[in-house]
This record gives structure tokens, C-alpha cells and sequence, in this order.
């Protein structure tokens, strides 16, 4: 990967995090004091100043798109496949549970729109037909025959 390429595409990344981190942000009061921002898909919890937030892809991964050209990688920065997780448990937590899976995708749904999210893999799959959207079907299908999706 040239290094112009690679730069190109952390900037976009660093983009992504910072309007994710600025639209996402909730109210919470915690010990008597009042924070409005951004909680962890996976523990609700508020973001501090010293525990910086990672990105976690959710519908569509880094390994999904493995061997694309670089040029096709940005179909992961997009605000309905990601969210932002706690470094370390909840990061593993999120990456290799279904049940974190769901709250990643869950919170994505509150934010962005389960339209929106079904628009975005429809133009994925015609744009890459190639593929594979099993994991982002199974979480949509999930989510869908959830009683919350009912009410």
C-alpha cells in the first residue's frame, strides 16, 4: 500500500471517529455531575478524557474487505457500520459475542435507522457482489424478529 494511500485512508477514518464521537452523544449524570457524551455500545458507559474510544466495525469488517484494493476499503466508513467501544473487554466483547454484536448493531439502529442501515448494504451488494453480507443479513434478520423491533 503506497503511504499516500495509507494516509489518505487514516484521515478518513480519523474523520469518521470524530463525527461519530460529536453526534453521538447522550446525557448522563454520574457521582452528581452531568455529562453529555458518547456511550459505549457495549457497557452504556461515558467516554472520559483519558480513555479514548475505539472504533469498532459491526456490519461489515476489516476482514470482509481483506485483498480489495485500498480504494474499496472505504465501504467501512460509514456512520451505519460502526460505533465506538471501550478499549479491551469491551472491544473483545463486542468483536466475538453475538450478544455484542447485537448491541453494536443495536445502537447503530438508534442513531443512523434500520432504513438507513438496509439502504447502505443494498448498495453494497450491487457495488461488491462479492461480498460476503452473511454477518449484517444475520444481525438485520435478528434485530427484525426481536420484540423490540415490534414495538
Amino acid at each position: 500500500m503506497r503511504k499516500e494511500d495509507l494516509a489518505l485512508w487514516n484521515s478518513s477514518r480519523k474523520d469518521l471517529k470524530t463525527n461519530i464521537y460529536n453526534k453521538r452523544k447522550e446525557i448522563n449524570v454520574i457521582k452528581g455531575q452531568l455529562y453529555v457524551r458518547p456511550v459505549c455500545a457495549i457497557c452504556n458507559k461515558p467516554f472520559d478524557d483519558y480513555n479514548e474510544p475505539s472504533m469498532h466495525e459491526v456490519l461489515i469488517t476489516r476482514g470482509d474487505v481483506r485483498g480489495l484494493d485500498i480504494n474499496n476499503h472505504y465501504v467501512l466508513n460509514e456512520p451505519v457500520n460502526v460505533v465506538l467501544v471501550h478499549e479491551g473487554d469491551c472491544h473483545i466483547y463486542a468483536q466475538h459475542t453475538p450478544e455484542g454484536k447485537m448491541k453494536c448493531f443495536k445502537q447503530i439502529v438508534k442513531y443512523e435507522t434500520l432504513e438507513l442501515i438496509i439502504r447502505y448494504l443494498d448498495v453494497v451488494k450491487s457495488s461488491y457482489p462479492t461480498l460476503k453480507l452473511d454477518r449484517a443479513n444475520q444481525l438485520v434478520a435478528a434485530y427484525r424478529s426481536s420484540s423490540e423491533y415490534w414495538t
